[in-house]
């Protein structure tokens, strides 16, 4: 009886603890299923089977945005899920093993394509990246990308734009009967997925612009007779408009309204007109400048200037047609009508008429130093006339225009 409890002891410990103890072995799972396997034919049993593809895509990071030549580079993470029929296995046989890593060199792989690129580059940490193998033959691989995609900017309110964005998932061999892509999870927003609340499909934003939106559609596409699956996913970018307000709309406004109080103002008349003309004509290079920055900035599109262009290109309108504006008042200054003069005079006579009829000995004498002192006399009235209607009309345009600058700029950027 001894020997024969010793005998089942031992059985037990040689065929079933041992075996618990060691576990899966992976590679007897891997040289068993990968025996007579070929990478090159479509994993399916049936040549008439549609092989179904889950993808998963995530925008880890937005590298940068080129406006002039209109692309986007991402930094992207996707996940792709199918099943293999032909490396599928029984957990029983081999130990209860579920799943495993093999390298992808050694399986199939669906030719998934961003389809909008520009140039796409992998991102591989070893070398040689790996998929999660399960026994009922479903694979699972992670993928990073740095993808440079197409996208056409849409400028007229730049900068406070929002531009949207395509990120186009495609096959390039297999048509719609053969393969199918579809969306791992329904998007339902920035935050997570539906059933999986850690996910977020937006990771990082950029520090010029913020996601606004995220969505993704399955697509059916059709090029000459084939019909194809794709994915059409949109990203909406909103720019942070902040650095164009301070180093440039702030700059242009002010520059522009010091412009106009240098020119209107009452107290600049005297001796001061070259002054002001070179004031004017500095300002309106330094916006031609800020117009230079402005347009390098930008694509070459049909819709024209964007926002930001108008205003500047507004700003230099009103510095062209305010800088003439001091020459000519100046001219005017120098060179009062005769109907003012015409009323002085006739006032003057009345008043000398009595003492003029005194005596005529006299009255030529004094005739004579008082015309003098007359015309002098008369001469800085009408200067003085003139500079106090100058100097209203001056202090009217001031306000006048600094008030249309102001509005003009607001109603242009609101």
């Amino acid at each position: 009886m001894f020997h024969e409890r010793y005998r089942l002891s031992g059985f037990f410990v040689f065929f079933v603890a041992i075996p618990m103890v060691c576990g899966c072995n992976e590679r007897k799972v891997i040289d068993t299923i990968f025996r007579n396997y070929s990478k090159t034919v479509r994993p399916v049993l049936e040549q008439n089977i549609t092989l179904h593809v889950e993808y998963e895509l995530r925008v880890y990071s937005i590298i940068s945005v080129d406006e002039p030549d209109e692309f986007v580079t991402f930094l992207l993470w996707t996940t792709r899920t199918w099943k293999d029929q032909y490396l599928t296995w029984n957990p029983k046989d081999f130990d209860g093993c579920t799943t495993v890593k093999v390298t992808v060199d050694h399986i199939w792989l669906p030719d998934i394509y961003f389809l909008n690129t520009l140039d796409t580059q992998s991102i591989s940490l070893t070398g040689n990246d790996y998929v999660d193998l399960s026994y009922d033959g479903e694979i699972r691989q992670y993928r990073k990308f740095k993808a440079q995609l197409s996208c056409n900017m849409a400028i007229g309110d730049f900068p406070f734009d929002t531009q949207t964005c395509p990120i186009i998932v495609g096959l390039w061999t297999y048509n719609y009967s053969e393969l199918i892509l579809h969306l791992r999870y329904p998007i339902v927003g920035l935050a997570s997925y539906n059933g999986d609340p850690d996910y977020a499909p937006i990771m990082a934003n950029n520090s010029e612009f913020e996601t606004v939106s995220f969505t993704g559609v399955e697509v059916k596409s059709t090029v000459g007779p084939f019909t194809y699956s794709e994915l059409h996913y949109s990203i909406g970018l909103k720019r942070r408009p902040a650095y164009y307000i301070y180093v440039i709309l702030i700059p242009s406004y002010l520059l522009t309204s010091l412009c106009i109080i240098g020119i209107f103002t009452p107290n600049s008349n005297i001796n001061e007109r070259n002054e002001r003309v070179t004031l004017g004509l500095t300002t309106l290079l330094s916006m031609a400048v800020i117009l230079n920055i402005v347009a390098d900035q930008m694509p070459k599109g049909s819709e024209g200037l964007p926002l930001l262009g108008i205003f500047v290109l507004y700003e230099i309108g009103v510095l062209s047609a305010i800088v003439p504006q001091n020459p000519t008042m100046d001219y005017k200054r120098g060179s009062p009508d005769g109907s003012i003069n015409h009323v002085i005079d006739r006032n003057v006579e009345r008043q000398t008429a009595v003492v003029l009829s005194i005596s005529s000995m006299v009255q030529n004498a004094i005739e004579s130093m008082k015309k003098r002192l007359h015309e002098d006399e008369e001469k800085e009235k009408r200067e003085l006339i003139w500079e106090n209607v100058f100097d209203s009309l001056d202090s009217v345009l001031l306000v006048l225009l600094l008030l249309l600058n102001t509005l003009i700029s607001y109603f242009l950027l609101r």
